[in-house]
């Protein structure tokens, strides 16, 4: 389908405003897009589980075919070259590879042939892989077997599951993620992803399996995989949050929300503690370190790998709930001072466009993490969904010119965070290539730059927005 194009630039920027081996591209997840949920011998995941439950995914949907890319990837090969992407971020099902999830459970041969065919075709496409390792889909099996992220278990599980994908995918990926946004994954289970979820002990359990479970990851790939010449890190999610008023708790409250969002995971990895306000707050609780595992913690990401949308503002009102300690222990708001929203609202409600918030949170994480350790930079997930976009059909959902606007201020926000504030960024990852499943959202969130019509055999569609980082990043990157 032919579609009128808008002008890719009004914006204040001049080409060869990026370096030229900037890696421009995509994200996806597993469970999002793939589908197949039962073909060629994957298990069940725990995402599966609760969209078989009724009240927890919008509109009783699930991911049974999601966009279909399980039986369609090659279109969705066909559809990054054409958008001229440099790199394809997209996540390994496990329970696809390792259907009972255990380091002692049998290998689904298929499951691999999927992920390595996939490799093999974005690398003749002249796309770099960079794969994730967990993107939040556990097995069914470890969690009816130990609990799974509950159970200290789940480390040897998880290093030798990430093993396998070195051994038989390394030699041709050269970047690695090994769990996404694990701040998202703890919420998720407390929100009914993990039926018993107990807050009290959880909270601060499950965050320390997390870091361990990466830390032994990185450390097997450096110990053993080195020659294979790739990198790997984390991915931690974080938006910038800014005080509402004059109170000592209003500005108290971004850094405290900072803490338990980000810093209870970074500053392990990347400092080699925890943060102040955690131990305070935790207590015993606090997930507790041996010195080697300690110094397997520490410096245990190669890239600091970042995923942000959108900026949430403090009263200093504080939260009286069982959600207190997960979210620092205040309250966000979507209003200014004078009860109208900080910026323009996309779907689901606490993504608004507030661009200057997102200079804040790459310069606050150059300033306390990148430039200590000389970490490098990459923007693994940003994008917009446009409110009510779901309702739309062709050709009207082609014409994004708002996720256009979106991309257009955040990303300038970055080129200044490059150019101005001297970040060291290695590429920026649209959230996201297809319209997909957005987890408990359903299909009533659209976030990507490509169509899926799922009525009509889940063919994609470019929208504008496709084609206007298309044209943007070839002239930003081309001196």
């Amino acid at each position: 389908m032919t579609i009128d194009l808008v002008p890719a630039f009004n914006e204040e920027f001049t080409t060869g405003t990026l370096p030229k081996d900037f890696q421009y591209g995509f994200a996806t997840a597993a469970w999002q897009i793939e589908g197949g949920w039962d073909q060629d011998g994957r298990g069940p995941c725990v995402w599966d589980d609760l969209a078989a439950k009724p009240g927890y995914i919008a509109n009783g949907d699930n991911g049974h075919v999601a966009a279909n890319s399980y039986n369609l990837w090659r279109e969705d090969v066909r559809v990054l070259k054409e958008l001229g992407a440099k790199v394809y971020r997209f996540s390994v099902s496990w329970s696809r590879v390792i259907p009972k999830g255990g380091r002692a459970d049998e290998v689904n041969e298929a499951g691999i042939a999927y992920y390595s065919n996939l490799v093999d075709a974005l690398l003749e496409a002249g796309i770099e892989p960079c794969v994730t390792i967990f993107h939040w889909d556990l097995p069914s099996a470890l969690e009816a077997r130990y609990g799974g992220w509950s159970n200290r278990e789940i480390v040897a599980d998880f290093e030798a599951y990430s093993r396998l994908l070195f051994s038989r995918l390394g030699d041709r990926v050269k970047h690695w993620i090994t769990i996404n946004e694990p701040f998202i994954v703890l919420r998720n289970m407390s929100r009914g992803v993990k039926p018993d979820y107990d807050w009290e002990i959880d909270t601060w359990r499950i965050p320390g399996h997390m870091i361990l479970a990466h830390a032994a990851a990185v450390k097997a790939y450096r110990d053993d995989f080195t020659h294979q010449g790739g990198d790997i890190g984390i991915c931690l999610n974080c938006d910038w949050f800014e005080p509402l008023g004059d109170s000592a708790e209003a500005q108290l409250a971004p850094q405290a929300r900072r803490d338990t969002y980000l810093g209870l995971y970074a500053d392990p990895i990347y400092l080699g503690r925890f943060p102040q306000r955690c131990i305070d707050t935790a207590g015993d609780r606090l997930p507790q370190f041996t010195d080697d595992e300690w110094a397997m913690v520490k410096g245990s990401s190669d890239v600091f790998y970042l995923n942000s949308y959108s900026t949430h503002w403090f009263t200093g009102e504080k939260l009286t709930d069982e959600t207190k300690e997960m979210y620092g222990g205040y309250v966000s708001t979507q209003l200014d001072s004078e009860g109208k929203l900080i910026g323009e609202a996309g779907q689901p409600g606490f993504l608004k466009i507030v661009p200057w918030g997102f200079r804040n949170i790459i310069t606050y994480i150059h300033n306390r993490y990148l430039k200590p350790t000389s970490t490098p930079l990459v923007i693994s997930e940003n994008g917009f969904s446009i409110a009510k976009e779901a309702t739309l059909g062709l050709p009207r959902v082609l014409d994004d010119t708002k996720r256009i606007d979106y991309f257009r201020a955040y990303i300038g926000e970055l080129v200044k965070a490059v150019n101005e504030d001297g970040v060291d960024v290695r590429g920026y990852y649209a959230w996201s290539l297809l319209d997909n499943i957005e987890w408990m959202s359903g299909f009533e969130c659209l976030f990507g730059s490509v169509f899926v019509d799922r009525e009509n055999g889940h063919a994609r569609h470019i929208k504008k927005s496709g084609y206007w980082l298309k044209e943007y990043f070839e002239a930003a990157t081309s001196k």
